[in-house]
Formats: structure tokens, C-alpha cells, sequence
């Protein structure tokens, strides 16, 4: 990254920092959103797996 902004040096390296900082909490942000929709979106479609037994109608009887 690269700031020309100020006449001093450190100046500009400090801004660059902060800018540099702000971007990457922005990307962090992104990530954690996506990763968090992703766990949400997991969470609505879990699976009953394979059933030993099952049953039907209203007496309950065995397939």
C-alpha cells in the first residue's frame, strides 16, 4: 500500500497502517458473515439418517 498523503515519512507509514488495518478487518468481516450463513444454512438441513424400523398409518404398522 502505498500513501503520499502527508510530508512526513511516518506520518504516511501510520496512515497506511490504519488503512491497511481497516481493510483487512473489513475482509475478516466478510469472511466471518459468509462462514456464519454458511453454518446457519447447514444447520436447517441435517439429515434423519437410515431408520431400522418404520411405520405407517394410523395403527402404527410396521413396513
Amino acid at each position: 500500500m502505498k500513501v503520499q498523503s502527508q510530508r512526513s515519512q511516518h506520518a504516511n507509514r501510520k496512515l497506511a497502517a490504519q488503512l491497511l488495518a481497516s481493510k483487512l478487518a473489513g475482509l475478516m468481516e466478510d469472511a466471518n458473515a459468509t462462514s456464519q450463513s454458511a453454518r446457519h444454512l447447514q444447520h436447517h438441513s441435517a439429515e434423519r439418517g437410515n431408520a431400522v424400523r418404520s411405520f405407517e398409518g394410523t395403527g402404527f404398522i410396521e413396513r
